[in-house]
């Protein structure tokens, strides 16, 4: 328990530290006085983002399953590669027929950074596997310093966004081969063998569907922004939503550092020790999710405009939403780890398929009548939605254990 205490509070200092770094590149873009850039890079990110989850193929779940043969462990590598250069080909496409001009080589910039970040991802996994959470903390406080310096660098000496998200790429790449390459076992590093890739693919892909439909079913809000209002009003959301983005950080500093350790559980058939631990996982995501709100409520007027400028006066109760919006991801993501860790997939992918509808029907119904409130609040809905299916289910596997 004291390794688990220790290791939580490792990963909880390299995700605040990668949390402060992804706040800078936002506030800088706020600062510049162009918030129709935030608003174009939140988008491209976001965008960038879904595809190439959908390149993870799942791969990095699957290595954190208690059941994967290591003939499928030692081809994960070669795996996640192909999907990740055939998604980045079809997000090419798609911003090329389907997506404004103006954020067509914006995205295509951000979708390389984001393929490099899928191979720094599976070695975060092996990472994990290993109990090594020394070396994920030191590769996201080494991504942390250089990322701010190259991306704001470029696009203050520059004054090009696009040069920026360049920059961004460069800092991501020598994330990879200065802290992650490493961390992935030799014999997954191989290339020429395949013949394992389409069984890895058949096993992994409910998992990823799944964490492809939890990223979009997060980011469906922004996209009907972008689709019904402005660029200033997209960059407001972003903005403001980082809040959302920088606790999900903090929350995942325990949860993953939990999900080896239920697997260790289940393994051991030690149920007493998963209900006790899955207890406390939920109670400490609520009443994290609490003191954020409340802290929120007193405090987001002021910080939104001390840490965005004047120009967010006003706009403090979108902070009290964005708290909702990370008091809800965060039981939901207490449910997540536990699915996954009992080798509950295709009901997630199920659960996630309906949040995606009830999504983008909350979206369209509430963006029209409050903008950017409307964005938060069904986001918020969205995000119960699947606590509580996540919930019953994971009520269910504790009670037949």
């Amino acid at each position: 328990m004291n390794k688990l205490k220790s290791d939580m509070l490792l990963m909880l200092s390299g995700n605040l530290v990668l949390a402060f770094s992804q706040w800078l590149l936002i506030a800088g873009l706020n600062y510049s006085g162009d918030i129709e850039s935030v608003g174009r890079y939140s988008y491209a990110l976001a965008l960038a983002g879904l595809f190439l989850t959908i390149g993870q193929a799942g791969v990095r779940q699957y290595l954190m399953s208690s059941n994967i043969p290591s003939a499928h462990i030692n081809q994960l590598f070669i795996t996640r590669l192909i999907t990740s250069l055939c998604t980045f080909l079809l997000l090419t496409a798609y911003a090329n027929w389907l997506v404004e001009p103006v954020y067509f080589w914006i995205i295509v910039a951000l979708g390389i950074a984001k393929l490099i970040e899928n191979m720094s991802d599976l070695a975060h996994g092996f990472y994990l596997r290993k109990f090594d959470i020394f070396g994920i903390t030191r590769s996201r406080i080494f991504r942390s310093v250089i990322t701010p310096c190259a991306f704001l660098g470029a696009y203050y000496v520059l004054d090009s966004l696009l040069l920026a998200c360049l920059a961004l790429c460069l800092a991501w790449l020598v994330t990879y081969m200065v802290c992650d390459k490493s961390g992935i076992d030799a014999e997954s590093k191989q290339i020429r063998k395949t013949d394992q890739v389409p069984s890895v693919i058949v096993t992994a892909y409910p998992m990823g569907v799944t964490a492809v439909l939890v990223l979009l079913s997060v980011n469906i809000p922004l996209f009907v922004l972008a689709e019904m209002r402005s660029d200033l009003d997209v960059g407001h959301y972003a903005s403001v939503f980082y809040f959302v983005t920088a606790g999900s950080l903090v929350i995942q500093s325990a949860l993953q550092v939990l999900s080896p350790t239920l697997i260790s559980l289940i393994k051991d058939s030690l149920f007493s020790h998963i209900v006790r631990l899955s207890l406390k996982s939920y109670g400490l995501s609520a009443l994290y999710g609490l003191v954020i709100l409340a802290g929120a409520w007193l405090l987001g007027e002021w910080l939104v405009v001390f840490l965005y400028g004047d120009s967010y006066k006003g706009l403090g109760g979108l902070v009290t939403l964005a708290a909702y919006v990370n008091l809800m991801l965060a039981i939901q993501a207490v449910g997540g780890i536990i699915l996954t860790a009992f080798g509950v997939f295709k009901y997630q992918m199920q659960v996630m398929v309906g949040s995606v509808i009830f999504g983008v029907a909350t979206s369209v119904w509430l963006v029209p009548l409050y903008g950017v409130s409307g964005a938060f609040i069904a986001g918020a809905m969205t995000a119960a939605f699947n606590a509580v299916f996540f919930g019953i289910r994971v009520f269910h596997e504790l009670h037949k254990k």
